[in-house]
C-alpha cells in the first residue's frame, strides 16, 4: 500500500485572561492556571473513550500522554468521523470482508507535542496530518470547551507558527502592504448615525474595518507583525497594535513572490496553510508511521520555531 502523505501543523496557543484581556504564562503563576496543566487535564478527560462532537460527527480519544517536562508534553491521538453504511473490502484478495454503518467510528492515530518555555506567554501546539486527515480542529475544540466549562474568565487564542524564514520572506521581500484592525458590531452611536442617513432601522450590527495604507505603515506597522507571525517575544492578538481602537481581529496583506496580493487572518491557524512535510523522512511500518521517526521530526521543528 503507497505511504500517505505526513505533514506537521503548527500553531501557538495562547491562554488569555478575559478581564484585562493580556495573556498569562504558559506555565501559570500564583493567579493565573497553567495552560500545560489545563491541557493535560483536557487529554487525560478524553482517555476512557472517543469524545464526540455532534455537530460535525468528529471524534477524539487520548492514547496516551508523556510528560517530558514542565512545558514539555508528547501527545499521541486517535480520531475520525463517523462513517455512512460502506463495505469493507481486503485489497489484497479484494473479497469483502465486513461492513461499516453510521453508528461506526472511524479512528486513524495521529501524533502531536505541546511546547514551551517558562514564562512565556504562547505555547507551541504541533499536530500530524496525514493525507487530508487532521485532528487539529477537533483538538482545539475539546481544549476551547473544557476552558469554558471549567476556568471562566479564561480563553484561549491560536494562531499561525511559522519559521523566520518564511516570516522573513512574506515581511521583508513580499512587503506588508496593509493592516487591517477589524471591530465585529459597531458601538451603538455609529449604528444610529447609519440607520439616520438611510432613513432605516434595518441595520442591526456591522463592521468596522481601519485599514493602514503601506505608505503610512512603515516599521511601526512591519515590525509587529513579523514579531507575531514568527511568536518571538510576548505578543497576543489584543495588544499587538496600540491604537486606541478596539479590534476584534486582524488582517494583513501581502504582495507574494508572484506580485499578487494575499490576504492573511491573523486569528486563523489555517491562514497560510504552511505546514512541514516530513513524509519522506519517517518510515510507515504495519500501516502506521514510526513513533521513533516522528518524535525527531517533531523534535527538530519545535526547536526551530521556539
Amino acid at each position: 500500500m503507497a505511504k500517505r502523505n505526513v505533514v506537521i501543523v503548527p500553531m501557538w496557543l495562547t491562554l488569555v485572561d478575559v478581564s484585562t484581556g493580556t495573556s498569562v504564562p504558559i506555565d501559570g503563576s500564583s493567579n493565573h492556571p497553567s495552560l500545560f496543566q489545563i491541557a493535560s487535564d483536557v487529554l487525560h478527560s478524553h482517555a476512557t473513550y472517543p469524545t464526540m462532537y455532534l455537530e460535525d460527527d468528529r471524534g477524539m480519544r487520548t492514547v496516551k500522554v508523556k510528560t517530558r517536562g514542565a512545558t514539555d508534553i508528547e501527545i499521541f491521538l486517535e480520531g475520525g468521523d463517523t462513517m455512512q453504511r460502506s463495505n469493507l473490502v481486503d485489497i489484497q484478495i479484494m473479497k469483502q470482508t465486513g461492513t461499516l454503518d453510521e453508528n461506526t467510528l472511524a479512528l486513524q492515530p495521529f501524533y502531536g507535542q505541546i511546547r514551551g518555555r517558562s514564562k512565556q506567554n504562547r505555547a507551541l501546539l504541533l499536530l500530524q496530518k496525514t493525507g487530508t486527515r487532521s485532528i487539529t480542529s477537533t483538538f482545539l475544540k475539546a481544549l476551547t470547551i473544557y476552558i469554558r466549562d471549567h476556568y471562566q474568565g479564561y480563553k484561549i487564542e491560536h494562531g499561525i507558527a511559522l519559521p523566520q524564514n518564511v516570516v522573513d520572506q512574506i515581511v521583508k521581500e513580499g512587503g506588508l502592504l496593509e493592516v487591517k484592525l477589524i471591530k465585529y458590531g459597531a458601538e451603538d452611536n455609529v449604528v444610529d448615525v447609519v440607520n439616520n442617513q438611510s432613513l432605516t432601522n434595518s441595520i442591526k450590527r456591522t463592521t468596522l474595518t481601519l485599514t493602514v495604507a503601506d505608505g503610512s505603515a512603515g516599521k511601526f506597522w512591519k515590525q509587529p507583525a513579523a514579531r507575531y507571525l514568527s511568536g518571538h517575544g510576548n505578543v497576543s492578538l489584543n495588544n499587538l497594535y496600540k491604537v486606541n481602537f478596539a479590534y476584534d481581529d486582524i488582517r494583513l496583506v501581502f504582495k507574494d513572490e508572484d506580485g499578487a496580493k494575499r490576504t492573511i487572518n491573523v486569528k486563523s491557524p489555517d491562514a497560510l496553510r504552511w505546514t512541514e512535510v516530513i513524509t519522506d523522512r519517517v518510515k510507515f511500518l504495519n500501516g502506521r508511521f514510526d513513533e521513533y521517526d516522528l518524535q525527531r521530526e517533531f523534535d527538530s521543528l519545535a526547536n526551530k520555531l521556539l
